[in-house]
């Protein structure tokens, strides 16, 4: 029997470790076990997370079949990539600034702008894995922590962090998450015939 996973980091704490590869590779719907094993697995924001950039082969990752995370992953990787290049641009307009104060604040500026990106990152996978709420709660609270955070750090560069791309690909980001939030909801038993017609 070929075996799942990897014990690296956060991997060896994954509920998958050491099951059968035919589990998670198998494209279509997770299977009862795979998805039970998900289910309950305490690294399965980090297992969505690692897939966003980079999206796993076909198969099941974090209880989610491929087409189910591929809303997610279009979304996030022109985002991330515009996220990115801000970042860069941002280092490059500091590597060309004289005044050292000034130069502290761009990059300052940049670095909040990656936490936030990895904050916001974190908060919409634990609502698509349907997070307890404690963990759900800290998830955002940590996002609105670093979302100030950025907008610190603009006004005291006095620079913007923000750019179109941004902006304009942050709703479709919000938008996947809430599509594959719903696609990977805990189904919910079917109501018995006896009271479909009861209020």
């Amino acid at each position: 029997m070929a075996q799942y996973g990897s014990s690296d980091g956060w991997r060896g704490d994954a509920a998958c470790l050491g099951t059968d590869l035919v589990l998670w590779s198998e494209p279509g719907a997770p299977s009862a076990e795979a998805a039970r094993l998900c289910r309950d697995c305490p690294v399965r924001r980090e297992c969505v997370t690692e897939d966003l950039p980079a999206r796993w082969p076909a198969g099941v990752r974090a209880g989610l079949a491929e087409d189910v995370r591929e809303p997610l992953h279009a979304a996030y990787v022109p985002w991330r990539a515009a996220i990115d290049r801000r970042h860069t641009a941002l280092l490059r307009q500091a590597a060309r600034t004289n005044d050292r104060a000034a130069r502290g604040l761009i990059r300052d500026l940049a670095a909040a702008l990656v936490a936030e990106a990895d904050a916001l990152t974190g908060y919409l996978v634990a609502f698509v894995v349907h997070a307890d709420d404690a963990t759900y709660e800290t998830a955002r609270l940590v996002y609105l922590t670093e979302l100030a955070g950025r907008l610190a750090a603009e006004a005291a560069a006095a620079t913007e962090a923000t750019t179109p791309a941004i902006e304009r690909t942050r709703p479709a980001l919000f938008a996947a998450a809430h599509q594959v939030a719903d696609l990977a909801a805990p189904s919910t038993p079917p109501v018995p015939s006896s009271l479909a017609g009861a209020a």
